[in-house]
């Protein structure tokens, strides 16, 4: 049985839809799949409940993907296995509320993600839905001055400079040292013709050649015009639900929610560029 590809009205996001998802692992559908993800950004299964097994196999139609402790599927949990949360002062849940940033997934090195897949596996109501916003929208509704400004710019994004800036725990002088690091365009070509910003303020720590405060600024003016209430997509999740996003050209944010009281457990995979 094939499935339909149902696309937001304003065009950023569409829902896949389908009564028998072995179809979307069929000869054929991860060339469409691929096609709707480089056209709408953020592709929405829902309902999908997806093993571990469906959810690798299915990042794969987007890439060589990759692995976590030789798994190719991660856990992003407030809970510990043993069902108890994560103490709000623990650095597990500090680090979690990093997720509440706007961000894209692992800038801080050289090689791209294309896609991130996360799915539901457990998610009661009012637990922290998922914004994403579209960087090549924000680009294109750019002043064409500002546009011609930031066009041949590179950002050095840093890991060490989130864990500076951010709420999490410290790291010694030489923990940082090894920490990774890389420089991107700030203005990117998409594979379609299409221009985007690349963001990731946590790890934007200056414009090549250009002083912090001066970089800090226009990442800063960039942040909130991208993020502005029509250039966003939220997810309303529901336990089961899957989505998979275009990390090139997208950034995302868990919406904040009480991570003491309601539970939230997800798990990803990520497909490289």
């Amino acid at each position: 049985m094939a499935f339909e590809i149902v696309p937001r009205r304003q065009g950023f996001g569409a829902w896949i839809q389908t009564d028998d998802p072995a179809c979307l692992l069929e000869k054929g559908a991860g060339e469409r799949l691929g096609s709707a993800l480089g056209r709408f950004g953020v592709l929405i299964f829902p309902g999908l409940a997806a093993d571990d097994d469906m959810h690798a196999a299915l990042a794969r139609t987007f890439g060589e993907i990759q692995t976590f402790g030789g798994k190719p599927i991660f856990r992003s949990a407030n809970f510990g296995e043993d069902g108890a949360f994560f103490g709000p002062g623990s650095d597990k849940a500090r680090l979690l509320r990093l997720n509440w940033l706007w961000h894209s997934d692992g800038v801080y090195r050289e090689r791209d993600i294309g896609a991130v897949l996360l799915r539901a596996e457990c998610f009661e109501a009012g637990c922290g839905d998922t914004e994403f916003a579209d960087l090549a929208a924000a680009f294109r509704a750019l002043p064409p001055d500002l546009q011609r400004r930031i066009e041949t710019l590179s950002v050095e994004f840093s890991f060490e400079h989130m864990i500076l800036n951010e709420d999490v725990p410290p790291l010694s002088a030489d923990e940082r040292a090894g920490l990774p690091r890389a420089r991107h365009p700030l203005v990117q070509r998409l594979a379609d013709g299409r221009r985007s910003l690349r963001l990731s303020p946590p790890y934007m720590e200056r414009v090549a050649g250009w002083e912090s405060d001066e970089s800090l600024a226009l990442f800063g003016q960039l942040a909130d015009f991208a993020t502005r209430a029509d250039l966003l997509f939220r997810h309303r999740w529901a336990a089961g639900d899957l989505v998979a996003w275009d990390n090139r050209w997208t950034m995302h944010r868990v919406l904040p929610y009480d991570d003491q009281r309601l539970r939230r457990d997800m798990r990803g995979a990520v497909a490289l560029a």
